[in-house]
């Protein structure tokens, strides 16, 4: 056992707000209430149950059932980024060609609009993104129990 210190002590009105924050956040995804709110604001787009399935796919991806589903998911997440990327390569490029005269598309301001895109707004796969928020460290995440690893299991 270990003793608490003058620091412990300093530190514990800063650390119980971290919890109530990271508790917060936990909340929003696990209470399908809460979660409601979010989609009704269109904070997210994914319904509860997809983003129940994706964290799940997500923390058992070492079972051989998720894995392709991971993979699914980690490929999605890649082209999101990389349309993003190219994205972000695309406003430059115009740019650099035809400065912030309208755009060849037609658009008012090409180079503006353009830029505009570059925001989470435009994202696809966002909350496949953010499912990072919600990982827990391997440790804390429970055992499958044997009726669901049978459940699980290929056939």
């Amino acid at each position: 056992m270990t003793r608490a210190t003058v620091a412990d002590a300093d530190h514990k009105p800063g650390l119980l707000q971290e919890h109530e924050a990271c508790k917060a956040i936990f909340d929003k995804v696990l209470t399908e209430a809460e979660y409601q709110k979010l989609l009704t604001r269109k904070d997210v787009s994914l319904s509860h149950k997809a983003l129940q399935g994706a964290l799940m796919i997500s923390h058992y991806r070492h079972e051989i059932r998720f894995q392709q589903s991971y993979q699914f998911l980690t490929k999605l997440i890649d082209v999101d980024a990389l349309m993003n990327k190219w994205r972000y390569h695309h406003v430059f490029m115009v740019h650099r060609m035809i400065g912030a005269k309208p755009g060849t598309g037609g658009s008012a301001s090409g180079y503006h609009y353009l830029r505009s895109t570059i925001s989470d707004k435009y994202r696809i796969f966002l909350d496949l993104f953010n499912l990072s928020n919600y990982y827990l460290p391997q440790e804390f995440v429970p055992e499958l129990t044997d009726g669901m690893k049978a459940i699980l299991s290929p056939k």
